[in-house]
């Protein structure tokens, strides 16, 4: 089996695959928990992309030291199976490929695929400690996005820039209006979130000409942020560690 690790900011992310399919989806603050949820498990390899590079060293030296096993770890210089048209592309964070190579490997197993043509585009969005959205068009190139601050950081960034704004913890979004400041921060974050997504959309249908856009969401702050979303849309917890996997296996030449 392999396992698949994706290491951010806040938490990292671990999935086992085998034939089958993923098994035991976890999220964890602390590295040294994989070890811990994984242990008895027969790995045969692991991968990982991380943003964090003090995190990523750490990784490589636990999964030697308890798994015996030499990880791959995806970097710029990794082949893709996306082409990646993307000005400076060793400056691109690796969660946003392989989030994004993770919405076009799905993309190819679905129904859709059959319909797969010029003017469709594929986008992966992660609600995480950034808010990201990767643009992928026909036949399967990688244009670039955007990075916005993610609902955590907003609300945190309004109570820590201002005097009397509070920290909102757990969003309270019911209407558009908000009836105190707890509410009026929760739509604030929100609504601007919801906005940009519902722009970039409406921006690909005028100024790209897309006929159809598939949408694959991922992210811990996507509960905040689904239930308010008209878009269709694909949730998958464990996107960024498809990719991971698609990666791996473009590279590594082996499948499961």
């Amino acid at each position: 089996m392999l396992l698949a690790c994706d290491i951010g900011n806040t938490r990292t992310k671990s999935v086992l695959f085998d034939k089958s399919g993923s098994s035991n989806f976890n999220s964890s603050t602390a590295l040294n928990e994989i070890i811990d949820n994984y242990r008895n498990k027969n790995i045969s390899a692991v991968a990982f992309s991380s943003v964090v590079t003090r995190k990523s060293e750490e990784f490589i030296k636990l999964i030697k030291k308890n798994l015996k096993i030499s990880p791959y770890q995806i970097t710029s210089s990794s082949k893709f199976n996306l082409r990646i048209d993307y000005l400076q592309p060793e400056t691109l964070g690796i969660d946003r490929i392989c989030s994004a190579e993770g919405a076009y490997y799905l993309f190819n197993q679905s129904k859709e695929f059959k319909d797969y043509s010029k003017n469709d585009f594929i986008i992966s969005i992660d609600f995480g400690t950034a808010t990201t959205l990767n643009f992928v068009k026909f036949p399967g190139v990688f244009i670039g996005g955007i990075i916005s601050p993610g609902i955590k950081m907003m609300t945190e960034l309004l109570n820590s820039q201002t005097a009397e704004l509070p920290k909102v913890s757990n969003l309270s979004y019911k209407k558009m209006i908000g009836r105190n400041t707890f509410e009026a921060i929760s739509s604030g974050v929100v609504n601007s979130t919801v906005g940009l997504l519902e722009k970039s959309i409406n921006e690909l249908k005028i100024k790209y000409k897309a006929r159809k856009i598939h949408i694959y969401v991922t992210g811990g702050n996507s509960p905040a942020i689904t239930p308010h979303l008209k878009i269709k849309h694909k949730l998958v917890n464990e996107l960024v560690l498809i990719g991971v996997r698609a990666v791996y296996e473009k590279n590594i030449k082996s499948k499961l």
